[in-house]
């Protein structure tokens, strides 16, 4: 970047649509960015100028000059998604805008730096101070695709700290402890001098000749010319450390290092945590591991002051990693209206526009233009490369989605759900009634509810009319079971059978006898595959119906909302539970060869209706079935107006009347 392009870059970021001081004017700016230089140490203030003078961004001659490099400098300091663009090396950050699902507009990269991040304030004396004073949440949470520069914002953020307030520590803790260096070592770069020419002897006031860093456009690194006061020799100190020459606290350890999440790390204190990574794919992979991670998580947050900031960056693996536990608090909180100390942003690769919201389109059925993208830059996350991450479904919800309990073996999308829900007075007027029950007895600890399950076959579809779902004991469900008989009159009742269950027909009975209601029990076997494949097995062909459009549900049937939740999360880290899945796996199961058998001699007859809805229409606009009388009073209102009339000859004049509109479908045979 050269000296004249970071005008333009001033000019450029001043007006950053979430900067905190965009709205400021030039003179109210320029006494912030002086009072900010003026709280250094008069060595650095020196070492600042005599740099910025080499490199000609101060003119002696131009006073102005300098009140420009303290605008520039106080930019910086407060914008940080200008300083990405500073920094270069996250130039690639975007403020393109995207539509959220709530309608709201948003941009990529600019509202995480300038919005959600802390917006500091260089002013304050001390860190100490500022954070004392900060009346924002202090707790972030950063969930991003992988690939949308999150790790590379949070280096740049522990950067602003750094030229914000010296004496500031910050600690990096990740997953692996290599990664925590790697993170290190590149906000150290930002602050490697190389080696220079005899002119550069005194710049930096070292031993040896060093300078600004050349970039690869042959231009000084702007950035340490503007921040000389916090610049290093290339060869100084650790790769798990950074110390600013710039700080003037001693004893109270480094401006940054790094650690793992498993390091002993007691007696270490920190005003800044940084929590980057945390969780990997491999200390994720088993339960004992993952609760071990969250312990560690509760541990090291000790180490941070009261005062302290807490960032918490990185990919969520599952809902019970220290990532779902936050998603899970949060809800609480909002549940219970308790305050949430906790900020968190989080965006998945790609969600539907509201036309594909508004026309009800599932997974399968999406196009390009469907879909509303965060980060859609060419060579970023585009809807090429997306697609082309698709066919691993866990990957793809963990690393894209960001929501590893949208990682779906078999889907039951909800739109598809709420599609397939029609109103209650389109249900056919006959058909067979049938119940399916799927005990809470199970060897599986969270299949502790009992459903049971009523449908209505015709034309060779089930429409689920009914639903109850609860926990029952030993004395109450017998009676729960007869009742639902007797409400429904069902010809059959399948019960799952099961270890324990068999004793429940002897019971269920004796209930029916009270109520002098029979109905056939039948106890019978679902197929479960293997321990890995049960709930797909089960899954599969309820999913098939539901597709064909042969598996439909009344609106009005109790707990369709559950059904709803259920089904939607059925397959996911969010699913705990495959009740209902199960007992619509057993009505598919006993009665899909009825079901087929029934719906082809319906077709066959010239009294079946493919669908109530359109049947209804169709009566409505041409005056038959229920709408014979409306037309039949019709006519008899019109021989009231009419006396001169006979009832017949109104009825003749009505009907004739109504035949002038034309019945595209009366050779059709469908409806008569």
């Amino acid at each position: 970047m050269k000296v004249e392009t970071l005008q333009t870059w001033f000019d450029k970021h001043k007006s950053d649509p979430n900067y905190q001081h965009r709205d400021m004017s030039l003179d109210e700016l320029d006494v912030k960015a002086l009072a900010s230089f003026m709280k250094m140490k008069q060595v650095h203030k020196q070492r600042v100028i005599d740099v910025c003078r080499a490199y000609k961004l101060v003119i002696d001659e131009q006073p102005e000059t300098l009140t420009r490099m303290l605008r520039y400098r106080f930019l910086a300091q407060t914008n940080l998604f200008a300083l990405c663009h500073l920094l270069e090396k996250y130039k690639d950050t975007t403020d393109k805008t995207y539509v959220w699902i709530d309608g709201t507009t948003h941009n990529t990269h600019e509202e995480i730096c300038n919005e959600f991040f802390v917006r500091k304030d260089p002013t304050v004396a001390t860190f100490k101070q500022f954070a004392q004073a900060y009346v924002d949440q202090k707790e972030r949470l950063l969930l991003v695709p992988r690939g949308g520069f999150k790790s590379s914002i949070d280096m740049a953020d522990t950067t602003q700290w750094i030229i914000n307030y010296p004496e500031v520590s910050v600690i990096i803790l990740t997953g692996v402890l290599q990664l925590a260096k790697d993170f290190v070592t590149e906000i150290k770069g930002f602050f490697k001098l190389e080696e220079g020419t005899m002119e550069n002897v005194n710049l930096f006031e070292t031993k040896k000749a060093i300078k600004p860093r050349t970039m690869d456009d042959d231009t000084p690194f702007m950035f340490q010319v503007l921040f000389a006061e916090h610049c290093i020799d290339k060869d100084d100190g650790r790769e798990s450390e950074f110390d600013t020459p710039a700080s003037s606290s001693e004893g109270t350890g480094s401006t940054v290092w790094a650690a793992s999440i498993d390091q002993n790390l007691s007696g270490w204190h920190a005003g800044i945590m940084k929590l980057d990574d945390v969780v990997t794919n491999e200390n994720s992979r088993t339960v004992d591991r993952i609760i071990n991670i969250n312990k560690q998580v509760s541990i090291n947050q000790a180490m941070l002051h009261p005062y302290g900031f807490y960032d918490k960056i990185g990919t969520w693996y599952d809902s019970e990693d220290t990532y779902g536990q936050d998603m899970k608090h949060i809800k609480a909180c909002e549940k219970s209206g308790d305050p949430i100390n906790m900020k968190v942003y989080l965006r998945p690769c790609w969600w539907p526009n509201a036309a594909a919201v508004k026309a009800g389109k599932v997974e399968s059925e999406m196009l390009e233009s469907d879909y509303e993208l965060w980060f859609n830059v060419p060579g970023q996350l585009t809807y090429q490369f997306l697609r082309s991450k698709m066919h691993d479904a866990e990957g793809f919800a963990i690393k894209y989605l960001n929501d590893p309990t949208r990682a779906h073996t078999v889907k039951f999308p909800r739109e598809l759900l709420e599609r397939r829900t029609i109103h209650s007075n389109l249900l056919p007027q006959s058909g067979l009634i049938v119940t399916c029950i799927d005990t809470a007895y199970s060897t599986k600890s969270w299949a502790d509810y009992t459903v049971m399950i009523t449908a209505l076959i015709y034309g060779g579809r089930f429409y689920i009319i009914d639903m109850a779902r609860g926990k029952w004991n030993e004395f109450e469900l017998p009676v729960k079971i007869a009742s639902v008989a007797n409400q429904w009159r069902p010809a059959r009742m399948c019960i799952e059978e099961s270890v324990g269950v068999k004793w429940l027909g002897k019971e269920i009975y004796r209930e029916m006898d009270k109520l002098r209601v029979r109905v056939p029990i039948e106890f019978v076997p679902l197929g479960k595959g293997s321990k890995a494949t049960a709930k797909d097995q089960k899954a599969k062909p309820v999913l098939r119906y539901l597709g064909d459009d042969r598996l439909v549900f009344a609106n009005q049937m109790v707990g369709l909302e559950e059904l709803y939740t259920e089904l939607a999360n059925f397959g996911t880290a969010a699913g705990r539970h495959d009740d209902i899945v199960s007992a619509l796996s057993i009505l598919v199961d006993q009665f899909s060869s009825y079901a087929d058998m029934e719906g082809k001699k319906q077709e066959a007859s010239p009294d079946f209706v493919i669908s109530s809805q359109q049947k209804q229409q169709y009566d409505h606009i041409y005056g038959k079935g229920t709408y014979d009388k409306c037309f039949k009073q019709k006519a008899l209102n019109v021989a009231l107006e009419n006396p001169d009339m006979s009832t017949q000859e109104a009825v003749k004049a009505q009907q004739e009347y109504a035949g002038s509109y034309s019945d595209p479908l009366v050779d059709a045979g469908l409806y008569n």
